[in-house]
């Protein structure tokens, strides 16, 4: 409930002249997920774990929207030129400029800006060739032509699972990352170096103590290092405890929990769900799947459209994780749960956050798309 009440404060107070509708919008759908919250678990799940950008990410792949399109700072939102329109609306490939944070593609004097989401999931380099198709810069789908014949040109450099850690003198570091799953220190041109988060960076993203995160800089410019990815689904790892005597664990063990409770199980036993992207999880979900009597398909979002199509077919629910899917995954999984009327949920990769898709999903199915996990 907390999270709900400093959102609607928050989205209060970013009211403009200009912003009226989306705003109103706003709070009717945060209204509307506090009633269905409360009917369903009797309580209203705290947020506060996660950054509101997931959660405002997750309302706009609900609404068949896609602000991540929208061109942040110097990068100006030009019309693309009818001229290079073919008839099936796909716009002739063009070399990818990666950015700190995504990237353009750059015609004569149009620009057009490729999200970080995109970009990181389908894992293109700067250079590689990107067909835009689609009727409008809004509605875009990207596809990868060509390979790169210019990745090593690019003056980017990269930092990923970057371990943020909070000072005696309460500022934001990195200094650490994860490699291979063991913390490493972090290098800058082969020396130890400690990169301090700047009070934007610290607030756009919620940052809290032992948050992951990726950096990007140039390389002649490294302390103007820039966040561009938090990795949601590594914000419920927990400190490691300290150890405790073996008959703790066998304890523990004889007693083991159910991931769900029993009103759960009742909504949730025989129904045929599809889960989309981050199958790198895949061991988590098949242990909750099995748990609730589940009939369950988990896709990488790679699939073709036939196949993907046949294994969503008769399901009751797909849920597309947002942080792991390509945009062409999220769209085909909502244009396939409009024409079998198949109830869709986005959410983050957290355990959690899947459990609540899932019976929202399930329970609400009359609330077609709509997304705040």
């Amino acid at each position: 409930m907390e999270f709900i009440k400093k959102e609607l404060i928050d989205t209060i107070n970013s009211m403009n002249d200009e912003n009226i509708l989306e705003i109103k919008q706003r709070i009717n759908r945060l209204f509307e997920f506090a009633e269905l919250s409360k009917s369903i678990w009797g309580t209203v799940p705290n947020f506060l774990d996660y950054n509101v950008d997931v959660i405002d990410g997750a309302l706009a792949d609900a609404q068949g929207s896609n602000d991540d399109l929208k061109f942040e700072n110097a990068v100006a939102a030009e019309a693309l030129p009818k001229e290079e329109e073919s008839e099936n609306n796909i716009y002739k490939p063009m070399p990818l400029e990666r950015r700190l944070k995504g990237g353009t593609l750059r015609r004569n004097n149009s620009t057009l800006y490729v999200p970080e989401k995109i970009i990181r999931t389908n894992g293109w380099v700067h250079g590689d060739y990107i067909t835009a198709i689609g009727e409008n810069e809004q509605e875009l789908i990207f596809e990868k032509h060509s390979d790169s014949t210019s990745a090593d040109k690019s003056n980017r450099v990269e930092l990923d699972y970057c371990l943020v850690t909070k000072r005696a003198d309460e500022k934001y570091v990195i200094k650490q990352h994860y490699n291979e799953g063991i913390l490493k220190p972090t290098l800058l041109n082969g020396v130890e170096h400690e990169f301090v988060l700047d009070i934007s960076n610290v607030s756009n993203f919620r940052l809290q103590d032992g948050y992951v995160v990726a950096i990007a800089f140039y390389a002649n410019k490294p302390h103007e290092f820039r966040i561009i990815w938090l990795y949601t689904d590594m914000m419920e790892i927990p400190a490691p405890p300290p150890p405790k005597p073996s008959s703790y664990y066998k304890e523990q063990n004889s007693e083991k929990k159910l991931k769900w409770n029993d009103t759960e199980l009742k909504i949730l036993e025989g129904k045929k769900i599809v889960i989309v992207g981050a199958d790198f999880r895949a061991n988590d979900f098949i242990g909750l799947m099995d748990e609730a009597k589940i009939s369950y398909r988990i896709l990488s979002g790679d699939e073709s459209d036939a196949r993907f199509e046949a294994a969503v077919r008769g399901k009751d629910l797909i849920v597309s994780l947002s942080s792991h899917t390509s945009h062409r995954s999220s769209e085909l999984a909502k244009s396939l749960a409009k024409k079998y009327s198949i109830s869709f949920r986005a959410a983050p990769t957290s355990i959690s956050s899947v459990k609540r898709a899932i019976v929202h999903g399930i329970s609400a199915k009359e609330i077609p798309f709509h997304s705040l996990f």
